[in-house]
């Protein structure tokens, strides 16, 4: 878009991702796992700071961007067990960069209006897609980050994918859980970035229901 996006307009979204770097990069990610899990703020939060990355890349602050949203990505999907884990990711100790922040439960699914819930379990998945395409955009690699944990999660929701590429609560629900898009976010999202077969799979299916 640089041949036709004017200064101005450039600036001006130079102007956006700054106002967000200054709410979010120093913030630390938080932890919630009962009643109402952390997972999608966090990997919101991700979403945004890797545009910030990508944009403002020649930006003196640069670096700690770049650590910050690496810091949000691996905080998405954090357990109670990752505390003990010692293996390095990165070059530090699991246990070292989870600390005490936690947004899923031991089995990786996540609580949210005080159900196990696979639309916000799967909010770091559909998400992740999206992260993915900013920095495919930009012709850079998705951070090594944004994948912790994801495929442990993905590996659940499959169970509860049925042959339509719909994702449903095992407990069931009050309403009708069909929306406009029954999960092609989520399991692409498996398929390009887990290079999970299963999630082409039922991407395929749902884009048929679609």
């Amino acid at each position: 878009l640089g041949d036709i996006v004017d200064d101005e307009t450039w600036g001006m979204l130079a102007a956006i991702h700054e106002y967000y770097a200054s709410r979010f990069a120093a913030m630390a990610p938080k932890s919630g796992i009962y009643t109402n899990t952390q997972m999608e703020e966090n990997a919101w939060t991700s979403l945004g700071l890797a545009s910030v990355e990508c944009l403002l890349r020649d930006h003196p602050s640069a670096a700690a961007f770049s650590d910050a949203v690496r810091r949000w990505m691996f905080l998405t999907v954090t357990t109670p067990q990752d505390t003990k884990d010692h293996a390095l990711f990165g070059g530090r100790a699991i246990r070292q960069r989870v600390g005490e922040t936690f947004t899923a439960l031991p089995d990786y699914w996540t609580e949210n209006h005080g159900m196990i819930h696979p639309t916000y379990t799967a909010s770091c998945l559909e998400l992740l897609n999206t992260i993915g395409v900013v920095y495919g955009v930009h012709g850079r690699s998705l951070p090594e980050e944004a994948l912790y944990n994801r495929r442990k999660v993905y590996d659940h929701l499959k169970k509860v994918t049925e042959r339509h590429g719909y994702m449903h609560p095992v407990q069931d629900m009050d309403w009708p859980y069909l929306s406009p898009d029954p999960g092609t976010q989520v399991h692409s999202a498996a398929a390009v970035c887990l290079r999970d077969p299963d999630g082409a799979r039922f991407e395929r299916r749902a884009l048929e229901t679609l």
